[in-house]
């Protein structure tokens, strides 16, 4: 299965994503923050596309089964874009 997930940099997101990588499925992981983090899931069926969902374009992406949207924040002025 073709997944994606937003907010995968760490908690619940990361975990998500690990568990559907556990399970044999093709992650895309979609976040704000670059691949460069020291928490990078690191997986043959993982891809990591770097956005702000609240202002960048999501990418065209095709055959996906499940959408989890895990992405949030607390700041007041972007919360309603972002969540």
């Amino acid at each position: 299965m073709n997944i994606v997930i937003t907010g995968t940099s760490h908690g619940i997101g990361k975990a998500t994503a690990e568990k559907f990588l556990m399970r044999g499925h093709h992650v895309i992981g979609i976040d704000i923050n670059g691949d460069n983090l020291e928490n990078d899931i690191n997986h043959r069926n993982y891809e990591h596309v770097q956005l702000d969902i609240s202002k960048d374009r999501l990418p065209d992406l095709e055959d996906i089964q499940i959408v989890v949207n895990n992405a949030g924040t607390q700041d007041d002025d972007k919360a309603i874009d972002t969540n």
